[in-house]
């Protein structure tokens, strides 16, 4: 973790015998959905390990509008929150076996209907544990809720960005 990072956590050190987890995503408008993943997927380990992708990674598998927040603001989201260890900004899509030797990972936790490209990569590595999580609460309500905000909003204000 950068300096700067590190200004912004109250982080432990890993120790000797942590069974390290690495999740990684997007992490755009972090909500209950985001907090509850990261919680089972730490559940998993001793010391939980984010990857959070590029914006243009984010792009590719999202769209042109996507992500809302920079990348930026969705570490610092991630760095504040308490069962996050520690933060690989900008992390590949596919988990690679350097990835793992790096940051020494050993279990691989992704929500269980995203990434195809992980599974394979993790058939493919072969040399850590991968658990899929289902997560109960639904991500979708907080997108209709933009998307209902801002049709009020242009109807009093007019587009703010010039797209209808």
């Amino acid at each position: 973790m950068s300096k700067f990072l590190a200004k912004f956590a109250s982080k432990v050190e890993r120790k000797d015998g942590d069974r390290a987890v690495y999740i990684a995503g997007d992490f755009d408008l972090f909500n209950e959905w985001h907090l509850e993943l990261l919680e089972k997927a730490r559940s998993h380990g001793d010391y939980l390990i984010v990857g959070v992708h590029s914006d243009e990674d984010v792009k590719t598998y999202r769209g042109d509008r996507f992500p809302v927040l920079t990348l930026l603001e969705r570490v610092l989201t991630l760095v504040a929150f308490r069962c996050v260890s520690e933060v690989v900004v900008g992390a590949p899509l596919a988990v690679t076996e350097k990835l793992i030797r790096r940051f020494r990972v050993d279990v691989v936790c992704q929500e269980k209907s995203e990434n195809p490209l992980l599974r394979k990569s993790c058939q493919d590595e072969g040399n850590f544990e991968l658990v899929e999580i289902s997560v109960d609460v639904e991500n979708f309500p907080i997108i209709e809720r933009f998307k209902r905000n801002r049709v009020v909003y242009t109807k009093l204000y007019g587009s703010p960005d010039g797209i209808s």
